[in-house]
């Protein structure tokens, strides 16, 4: 289940590292839970993922300054999806109640309005081109950097997700994947390596360590596999640490059998 969360910012500038700000949001929304217990206590993959739309004017160093509208006011929007139905109601619930959200004084949000998202992903589909709306990251058992160029790019991927699947408790098999080369040059992949900046818990300022950069992806992939595995993956997000805002992704073409 997917939804979209309008949200309007005391003033038009966020710093870099929002998606921490958005991790803290969802936890203080489920710590009355038993979600919280389940994600939140230990080290514990979580099936859903965000992406976020920022009307974006320039950036500045660590800041990112906002347009506003003709009112002067600053709007975003905050899309979120979840493979687990029931934690997206206890999603919805929590942050009708919770309409406000301060993180350390940095960034506060005030909920405007939540809306349903319609899942594109007819059933029996097979074949997928997506599209990242948030970037993607990879890590192999080693620590080492998946990036889509690598030649054992695809088994990489499917051990990844192999693990993630199961410990969730969802159906997994091995699915195709590679990126898409881009309409009207077709020797360039349609792939672009990003910097994504989070910001450190507990950090001391004496070891100037307080960004933590996390290496990713976007692009457009085609993705080949059971029709289960590739609506979880949807619903989810590819790769690692979807719930601080990596790998939520969107449809651009889907084929149904074997066709």
């Amino acid at each position: 289940m997917r939804f979209s969360v309008k949200l309007k910012l005391p003033k038009p500038e966020i710093p870099v590292y929002y998606r921490t700000a958005f991790v803290s949001y969802i936890k203080k929304l489920l710590e009355r839970t038993p979600y919280f217990d389940l994600y939140y206590t230990r080290k514990f993959p979580k099936p859903f993922t965000f992406a976020v739309y920022l009307p974006i004017k320039t950036i500045e160093g660590n800041k990112i300054l906002l347009k506003t509208d003709p009112n002067k006011e600053v709007f975003i929007t905050w899309n979120v999806s979840f493979a687990d139905p029931k934690l997206s109601v206890t999603f919805v619930s929590e942050l009708l109640k919770k309409r406000k959200h301060n993180w350390r004084n940095e960034i506060e949000f005030n909920l405007i309005d939540v809306k349903p998202l319609a899942e594109k992903f007819p059933e029996g589909t097979t074949k997928v081109v997506f599209k990242t709306l948030s970037p993607i990251h990879l890590k192999d058992k080693n620590g080492k950097v998946i990036e889509p160029t690598r030649q054992d790019f695809e088994e990489e991927f499917n051990k990844v997700q192999k693990k993630i699947f199961e410990t969730l408790g969802f159906p997994y098999s091995w699915v195709k994947i590679k990126p898409k080369r881009c309409k009207g040059n077709e020797n360039y992949l349609c792939i672009k390596n990003r910097i994504i900046k989070l910001k450190l818990d507990g950090y001391k300022k004496e070891t100037q360590k307080e960004l933590l950069k996390i290496p990713a992806f976007e692009g457009i992939f085609k993705v080949e596999g059971k029709p289960e595995v590739l609506k979880l993956l949807y619903q989810k997000g590819l790769g690692q640490r979807t719930a601080e805002g990596f790998g939520m992704v969107d449809v651009m073409e889907t084929f149904e059998g074997k066709g």
